[in-house]
């Protein structure tokens, strides 16, 4: 991504800098035209200090052209403050300019004519400079920018899933705003479901986000087992690791080569689909069914983020 970056010239403006042996104060009537005190270019646009103009009614404007054609027709910037901004100057470009007072009604008034109360100060020239830019580091997954199938998040695991809209995983740092999935890069130990293999727990939810609040609503009674053993995992300063749900379990499934570790066999979901059993995935045939709680398997912690 290129960022603009604004810089100032500093151009003093001094008697015979702008017109040789012309006054900056031009008088007509018994009005006085805007001296320029300082101008300044600046990478697309310009700042002109005025001063010492009568009448003043806080009613400012600058009209320019580019160097070389006359007044003719212009381009024009109101303002109320002394120190005028210009923009939209092109960088490199040489402009001529000059400044007068307004009518302090001038919304009012009716077309430009009527609406000078000053002359026009001297015209003065200003180049632009050349437009500079610099490159800003987009941020990684793992600092927080987009993601990628494939990247390594912020709990330092490799990511599997990508959703297309934020979605809710609670219990998770993330929230209502979780956008990813990341998978540890190794198996937890090979356990059993949890230290109860009998009693449903009732963490029957199967979606996506879901595999959290499974997580650790089981593993208020689980002492022990897969469920107790991802709830208990931390790395890379995370601790809101998980169980996958149904659903997540086979998402991983899918990019099991990209996230690799994986070894055969049958891998544990926090999805009840009975009292004695949790869902469970092969990663030999994908194939998804219910597993015994009491049956020791593979598991893999994960975790949302967003």
């Amino acid at each position: 991504m290129k960022v603009a970056v604004r810089f100032w010239v500093a151009t003093a403006i001094a008697a015979g800098a702008i017109t040789a042996g012309t006054n900056l104060s031009a008088a007509s009537g018994s009005s006085v035209a805007p001296r320029v005190v300082s101008a300044e270019a600046g990478d697309g646009f310009a700042q002109v200090t005025i001063a010492d103009m009568s009448p003043d009614t806080g009613v400012y404007a600058v009209q320019w052209v580019p160097q070389g054609q006359d007044f003719n027709s212009y381009q024009m910037y109101r303002t109320t403050s002394k120190v005028m901004t210009v923009p939209y100057l092109a960088c490199t470009r040489s402009y001529t300019l000059r400044v007068f007072v307004m009518a302090a009604n001038w919304k009012l008034a009716d077309g430009h004519q009527t609406q000078n109360v000053t002359a026009h100060s001297p015209t003065f020239d200003l180049t632009m400079p050349a437009c500079t830019s610099t490159t800003v580091t987009s941020l990684s997954c793992a600092q927080g920018g987009a993601c990628a199938v494939g990247d390594t998040g912020p709990g330092g695991g490799i990511v599997f899933y990508v959703a297309g809209a934020n979605f809710t995983s609670t219990g998770s740092d993330c929230g209502t705003s979780c956008r990813y999935l990341e998978a540890a890069t190794s198996d937890l130990a090979t356990a059993d479901w949890c230290s109860d293999v009998t009693t449903s727990l009732n963490v029957t939810a199967t979606g996506i986000g879901s595999g959290m609040s499974n997580t650790t609503s089981a593993d208020t009674t689980c002492t022990s087992g897969a469920i107790q053993l991802a709830a208990d995992y931390t790395n890379n300063g995370k601790t809101d690791w998980q169980l996958p749900s149904k659903d997540e379990l086979n998402q991983l499934f899918i990019n099991r080569v990209t996230v690799g570790g994986f070894v055969g066999g049958n891998y544990l979901s926090s999805s009840e689909s009975a009292a004695d059993r949790a869902w469970g995935q092969g990663f030999t045939t994908g194939g998804q069914g219910g597993t015994l709680k009491n049956a020791v398997v593979n598991a893999r912690a994960v975790r949302a983020f967003g």
